[in-house]
């Protein structure tokens, strides 16, 4: 799992060392989801973000929702 995908799926088990506890994958994440996204699509394309929502969708299938969400409009996704 690279980098980028490790670090999402840390958020959807709130090990990624933030202080906030929200039953929300998006409460407190937001702009870092889209960051990681941006990266991911600088890394492999839509390819790469298809893998990484895949990923957060087996972990916790609700929050992929919201990924979706946050990955909207960054590189080629497209809700």
């Amino acid at each position: 799992m690279n980098e980028p995908v490790l670090q999402l799926v840390k958020m959807t088990e709130g090990k990624d060392g933030s202080d906030e506890n929200t039953t929300s994958f998006l409460g407190c994440h937001k702009e870092k989801v889209r960051e990681i996204g941006l990266e991911l699509h600088n890394l492999g394309g839509i390819e790469a973000m298809r893998l990484a929502y895949h990923t957060v969708y087996l972990e916790h299938p609700t929050w992929a929702t919201e990924l979706d969400y946050a990955f909207n409009g960054v590189g080629d996704w497209v809700r």
